[in-house]
């Protein structure tokens, strides 16, 4: 394992255990809830109408063992030159596709991080996942789909997709652990199905500082501190 996974699997674990669930790096049975999914899209080709045809199934994940390896297959890209690529880390029950229902009538939250804060979105990104897999007995955990995490010559961004279940209220509390998770710097947005949501209800935009972008190093660390109060 790189020293970056042993890093996030220590963080991840502080952060897991405060939640009540599963230690990664000491569980290495089932997954207590759902099965997981991480698919790839490569974005340098052109669309051609139909997501699943541009998506490849890299793994299914039914243990922490599975996450684990899965997860530091992943960090590798980073290390060399990229083309724009999305990886989809989805419940097994749905397609990361805005096509699927679960998907369609839901919402996404979508936080925006610079280039040269790679390893920090790659951080919460898995982190974010780690929280869905062990915190599903929390009510905002419980509807997520999916997370995202897409990189490009712009930079990176991790997106929260969520069912059509949640509330504004939750969409809400996700928002702020974002926020925290991230010590408030990055951009952030959130795209809500209109038929499902008044104008008023949606959430505001928060841009990053231009005099305090974050750190591979302080992001790491709230990550862990910041899921401690995570409800």
């Amino acid at each position: 394992m790189s020293d970056f996974m042993e890093e996030v699997t220590e963080a991840s674990d502080d952060a897991v255990a405060s939640e009540g669930g599963c230690s990664p790096s000491s569980y290495v049975g089932e997954l207590s809830t759902n099965i997981w999914t991480l698919w790839r899209r490569d974005m340098s080709i052109d669309f051609v109408g139909d997501w699943l045809k541009e998506m490849e199934l890299l793994d299914v994940v039914e243990t922490w063992s599975d996450f684990l390896k899965v997860m530091v297959n992943l960090t590798a890209p980073l290390a060399k030159s990229m083309k724009p690529l999305q990886y989809f880390y989805f419940k097994n029950s749905v397609m990361p596709t805005f096509e699927d229902s679960e998907n369609f009538s839901g919402c996404r939250c979508t936080v925006f991080m610079r280039k040269k804060n790679g390893k920090a979105a790659q951080t919460l990104f898995i982190n974010l996942c780690i929280m869905a897999m062990s915190s599903q007995n929390r009510p905002v955990m419980q509807d997520i789909n999916g997370i995202v995490f897409g990189y490009s010559l712009k930079g990176f961004k991790v997106s929260v997709w969520m069912n059509k279940k949640i509330s504004v209220g939750s969409l809400n509390v996700l928002k702020d652990k974002l926020m925290q998770m991230t010590d408030g710097n990055c951009r952030f947005c959130c795209k809500m199905n209109s038929t499902c949501w008044k104008k008023s209800d949606a959430l505001e935009e928060v841009s990053e500082s231009e005099e305090n972008i974050p750190t591979e190093s302080n992001v790491a660390n709230y990550v862990s501190m910041k899921m401690e109060n995570f409800h």
